[in-house]
């Protein structure tokens, strides 16, 4: 199902967010890291979404013509179609950088003591509404590509790998979804949220890399 130079670079991309989230810490940020935030984060996620997409989309076209030959659908193909979609980020991602850019925001807590103040991103409203859009229009397809693929042995076993793994990956983005709309302070909101998205990364990957025959088989061993 994966190539092996798919796989490098899903686990360049997924490092790649992880990272990112790490290093753009808003709790005392700078303005290059605003600007930063938006490429460093989400152009990875959506390489790493929209690779699987097709992958998974390549799986169920080859199931679907199991009676005769398949389409030809290589592997050059699958990153053709996915710099293609992950093109609709970046022109997404610049409308935002010109339209709405993240600017720094200083918070006062304490007139009497400076520096106790801190900063964090700050938007309008044009960059949160195009990123929720760009969030699930992506949501959108891989619900399309991935409910397509059937269950079952051997090649239906890699379209429930690939089903698990967005489970994972789509249901910590709903839980950092909703950190985000709680009574938090913007330091340990980001941390949370981190966190949380971190861990749906991680999971996505192991679950697309590691079969679980393949587990069984080394216990054995």
């Amino acid at each position: 199902m994966l190539h092996y130079l798919h796989i490098v670079s899903m686990c360049v991309a997924a490092a790649a967010v992880c990272w990112g989230l790490a290093l753009l810490w808003q709790a005392d940020v700078k303005q290059v890291q605003c600007r930063a935030y938006l490429w460093v984060v989400f152009l990875p996620v959506s390489y790493l979404v929209q690779l699987n997409n097709i992958k998974a989309y390549r799986l169920m076209t080859f199931l679907t013509y199991q009676d005769k030959r398949p389409k030809p659908f290589s592997h050059g193909r699958v990153l053709k179609l996915t710099m293609l979609l992950v093109l609709v980020t970046v022109i997404v991602l610049l409308t935002c950088s010109v339209a709405d850019p993240p600017t720094r925001h200083r918070v006062v807590t304490d007139i009497h003591r400076p520096k106790l103040d801190y900063y964090y991103c700050k938007t309008n409203r044009v960059t949160p509404s195009l990123l929720y859009l760009l969030v699930i229009g992506h949501l959108v397809f891989s619900i399309y590509c991935v409910v397509a693929v059937r269950n079952g042995m051997d090649a239906f076993k890699d379209g429930m790998i690939i089903k698990e793994s967005f489970i994972a990956l789509y249901a910590c983005l709903l839980v950092s979804f909703v950190l985000s709309n709680l009574s938090l302070s913007a330091a340990n909101s980001y941390m949370l949220r981190s966190i949380v998205l971190s861990v749906g990364v991680t999971l996505f990957c192991f679950r697309m890399l590691i079969r679980s025959d393949n587990i069984n088989s080394n216990t054995l061993q």
